[in-house]
């Protein structure tokens, strides 16, 4: 099973750093990160880890709070991307790293936040991957996430596309991150006993249904990487099928308004001893 993991670990570093237009796109889910970042309380003092931090736009939403922020992913080209964007919003100061989120490049108890939008997700193991945030997180610090929901449509525009899932053995779908219940699982108990959610809901707008599936299969990591191997032949059924799912949301004018739902998660981390006591 470890030859599996690797060779999806390194599928996912060339699927993401090929995801030309991530960047933008990521830009559609920045109120999702912004609302996290205020529920957290994310300020000056605080010592801040983005997981998983794509281009960066959470790493510099969080910076613009006056907060020390360091973040890390698993593709350097997306190190770079975000390194520029952290550069060009006037926060040289944000450290990039590149490392795997279950096996941070960190020491234990060395932030006072650790944050992971729509990122973390994508880790082929969440019992490993949320180890991992605990452990570099000190006591009395916050955990927050930002998933998509369980029944998020987002799911089944990948389901469109042969091969958007994941089908590796030991890999964990990251739709499973929607539902709380799972969260639960995947994140101690012993030391976040009491995780708190909420939920929201982003609206993507397109001019076009074909507008809208564009930006999707040439810019979403799974969707693209899974088009992208079909046989030029083959895409028309896959195109339709993506017109289709997209023209349930467009109005009289043929403009879509996608509606994506996602949650929320946020715990703090306390000590055995707090527990009992």
């Amino acid at each position: 099973m470890q030859d599996d993991l690797f060779a999806y670990k390194q599928h996912q570093r060339q699927t993401w750093g090929s995801s030309i237009g991530l960047h933008r796109l990521s830009g559609e889910f920045a109120p999702a990160s912004q609302r996290l970042i205020e529920w957290l309380a994310i300020g000056p003092g605080d010592r801040v880890l983005d997981v998983a931090t794509g281009t960066g736009r959470t790493a510099v939403l969080a910076r613009a709070t006056g907060a020390a922020v360091e973040a890390v992913d698993l593709s350097p080209v997306l190190i770079g991307e975000a390194e520029h964007f952290a550069l060009a919003s006037g926060y040289p100061d944000i450290r990039f790293s590149e490392g795997d989120a279950e096996d941070l490049p960190f020491a234990n108890d060395q932030f006072t936040v650790v944050i992971s939008t729509f990122g973390i997700i994508h880790a082929p193991r969440p019992d490993v991957a949320s180890r991992e945030m605990d452990r570099v997180l000190a006591f009395g610090g916050r955990l927050g996430l930002a998933t998509w929901r369980y029944d998020a449509t987002l799911h089944e525009l990948v389901r469109l596309v042969p091969g958007g899932e994941p089908l590796v053995r030991g890999v964990v779908n990251p739709a499973e991150w929607g539902r709380r219940e799972r969260v639960r699982e995947f994140i101690s108990q012993r030391y976040f006993p009491n995780l708190e959610f909420t939920e929201g809901e982003l609206l993507l707008d397109y001019p076009t249904v074909d507008a809208a599936w564009r930006d999707w299969s040439r810019n979403y990591g799974p969707i693209r990487s899974a088009y992208q191997a079909i046989p030029l032949r083959n895409r028309d059924e896959v195109d339709a099928r993506a017109r289709e799912f997209f023209a349930r949301w467009a109005d009289a004018t043929g403009a879509v308004h996608w509606p994506l739902a996602y949650m929320l998660v946020k715990g703090t981390k306390i000590s055995l001893s707090q527990r009992v006591g």
